[in-house]
C-alpha cells in the first residue's frame, strides 16, 4: 500500500468515525427532547400547515408555539414568499418560536412551478437536471 493510499484511507476513517459521533450526539439531543413531549406533542409534530402572507403573523406563530405542529410549508401564492430578505426573517421566525424548530419547506419543483423565483431567479425544471 502506497503512503499517499494510507493517508488517505485515514483521513476518510477520521471523517468517518466523526461523522458518526455528530450523529448519534444529535440523535442523543433529539431523543431527551422527544422523551419531554406529552403525546399530543408529539401527534402534533407529525403535522405540516401553512398560513397566508410575507410574515410571521400572530396565527402562525401560535400553530408553532402553541400547537407545536412539525412543519410549515410555503407558498408563493399565499404570499410566504416575497423576496430572500423577507424569507430569512420568516423562517427564522418560525424556527424561533418553538424549542423543538418546525421543519420549513417550500413547494418548489421548478420549471412552471417555481415558488422560489423571486429568491434567486429561475430555476430548471427537475427534468432537466434529471
Amino acid at each position: 500500500m502506497s503512503a499517499r493510499l494510507a493517508w488517505r484511507l485515514g483521513l476518510l476513517l477520521v471523517v468517518a468515525i466523526a461523522v458518526v459521533v455528530t450523529v448519534r450526539r444529535h440523535a442523543r439531543i433529539e431523543e431527551a427532547i422527544l422523551a419531554t413531549l406529552s403525546l399530543r406533542q408529539r401527534l402534533a409534530q407529525l403535522l405540516v400547515v401553512r398560513f397566508d402572507g410575507p410574515l410571521a403573523s400572530p396565527a402562525a406563530i401560535t400553530m408553532v408555539h402553541d400547537q407545536q405542529v412539525g412543519g410549515v410549508v410555503l407558498y408563493a401564492k399565499w404570499g410566504n414568499v416575497v423576496d430572500e430578505a423577507q424569507l430569512v426573517a420568516l423562517t427564522t421566525a418560525l424556527r424561533a418560536a418553538n424549542d423543538v424548530p418546525p421543519v420549513v419547506a417550500v413547494d418548489q419543483e421548478g420549471g412552471r412551478v417555481d415558488r422560489l423565483a423571486a429568491v434567486r431567479g429561475a430555476r430548471p425544471p427537475a427534468s432537466a437536471l434529471a
